[in-house]
């Protein structure tokens, strides 16, 4: 959902240079999603030659893939229908068949001799830069629990289990994505919850939402760099192996607590973390410092700019 929510931005961003922008995904949930200014075609898995076709009546000037990787036969037809393919966050083998891949994730397994990498380059939510960061409190009051959009790992319920476990005071919002599929392992720990708690669906201002909390725990994705941006300091548990790379620079850089990446994570471990992060106001007040200079939100125009620098 990381990867759909960011062309989306990125695609407002491209319009304001006149660009038509049309979306292509395998995907029915992302045609559902996707806002109705934008057209998309839904390509079936039918057959490969269909495929081509539809790509090719399309005509375009450049190819956008935001995706981790892509079959080597498939990035070839592409390159015979378009000539300027730009990737975003591409891990693949074949990423030296592409363009230009930019790097905002993975600055180590993406790179390339055709990349640029860096934080700056990170497409936040346009609604997000409307938000002001916010203010580090001695006392926290409230704390919101985000594992992207699908939550693979189902590590939600053992999250609210171990916030269960700590005497601190506070009130925890539940956000879960449109893939959510932990429901029974869900209600089964909301039975014996004892936190003031909330659980919200399909956030649709999700900038909003999580500028009312003191404190995350969140995934290693681009949900942490829209709390860095908002200077939100945070608990990062990873839901893939490849999110520790961009969870463990954060926190060299001086945002967040990185718990890496163990689907066998222990409740007691993710309690200890954040009842250290909630009693230590100079860790919390210097993550909130040094996320907002990490993540700056002029990421999508620069982004835009490298496209355009292309000529299209």
């Amino acid at each position: 959902m990381g990867h759909f929510y960011r062309t989306v931005n990125l695609a407002f961003e491209l319009r304001k240079n006149n660009h038509k922008i049309i979306f292509l995904t395998r995907d029915p949930i992302i045609k559902k999603l996707l806002p109705k200014s934008f057209e998309c075609k839904l390509i079936k898995n039918d057959s490969k030659l269909n495929q081509k076709k539809t790509i090719e009546e399309l005509k375009s000037n450049i190819l956008i893939i935001d995706k981790l990787r892509e079959k080597t036969r498939t990035i070839k037809i592409l390159q015979k229908i378009c000539k300027n393919i730009i990737s975003i966050d591409y891990i693949g083998k074949n990423k030296k068949n592409i363009k230009k891949n930019i790097n905002i994730l993975y600055p180590k397994s993406g790179i390339s001799s055709n990349s640029i990498s860096g934080f700056k380059f990170a497409i936040i939510n346009k609604n997000f830069l409307k938000i002001k960061p916010i203010v580090i409190k001695k006392k926290i009051d409230s704390l919101v629990v985000i594992q992207g959009g699908s939550d693979t790992r189902c590590f939600i319920p053992k999250i609210i289990n171990a916030l269960n476990r700590l005497k601190e005071k506070f009130k925890v919002s539940v956000v879960l994505g449109p893939s959510f599929n932990c429901w029974s392992k869900l209600q089964r720990v909301l039975e014996n919850n004892i936190k003031p708690l909330k659980i919200y669906h399909n956030v649709k201002n999700m900038g909003s939402l999580m500028s009312k909390h003191d404190i995350a725990i969140t995934g290693g994705g681009m949900t942490m760099l829209e709390l860095s941006y908002l200077g939100i300091p945070s608990i990062i548990i990873c839901g893939e192996n490849f999110e520790n790379e961009t969870a463990t620079l954060m926190k060299k850089m001086g945002f967040g607590i990185n718990l890496g990446y163990n689907p066998k994570l222990s409740e007691k471990q993710i309690a200890s973390s954040t009842s250290e992060l909630i009693n230590n106001y100079i860790t919390r007040k210097n993550m909130n410092t040094h996320g907002k200079k990490i993540i700056d939100g002029k990421g999508a125009r620069r982004v835009s700019k490298v496209i355009m620098s292309l000529g299209v």
